[in-house]
């Protein structure tokens, strides 16, 4: 039972990291490639299921990752695991706090820049380049980096 626990933790995390973090990867890459405002539209229609579902996985790997932390008699308050609370819940809030504002508020500005014509409205060109986004993506990076150590190197 362990091991098909174990299995379905990592696959859980692997699944919701391409599912965020990949596909907002190919979110950037479009947008840096120039292409139309109703390419940009499209692709976050398609794009915002996916990162939705990606979050829930994140979500399943925490309650799994609990489980399986108790089912294998872990102290709750070791440092390692202290470390990964505090990366896991950087993640989330990150991901709540941060991208699904920014997400909802570029895709609300492409769809009504669609609607208009083909050109990118001056106010979604600023929310493109948002540096708190860039801030957050460094810190989630950071965050997935620790979680990973934490999780192979330090789970002893």
């Amino acid at each position: 039972m362990v091991a098909i626990l174990l299995f379905l933790h990592i696959l859980c995390f692997a699944v919701a990291f391409m599912l965020t973090a990949g596909v907002g990867l190919l979110l950037k890459g479009v947008v840096a490639s120039g292409a139309s405002v109703r390419t940009i539209d499209t692709l976050l229609s398609v794009a915002k299921p996916l990162q939705v579902a990606g979050g829930i996985l994140y979500l399943v790997t925490g309650a799994l990752g609990v489980w399986l932390a108790a089912k294998e008699g872990f102290v709750p308050n070791t440092a390692w695991l202290i470390g990964v609370y505090l990366a896991y819940a950087v993640l989330i809030g990150i991901g709540l706090g941060i991208h699904a504002p920014w997400g909802a508020r570029v895709s609300k500005l492409a769809r009504a820049d669609a609607i208009a014509g083909d050109a990118v409205s001056p106010e979604l060109a600023k929310a493109l380049r948002s540096p708190m986004e860039k801030v957050a993506n460094r810190l989630m990076t950071a965050s997935l980096l620790v979680l990973t150590y934490l999780m192979i190197v330090k789970s002893d």
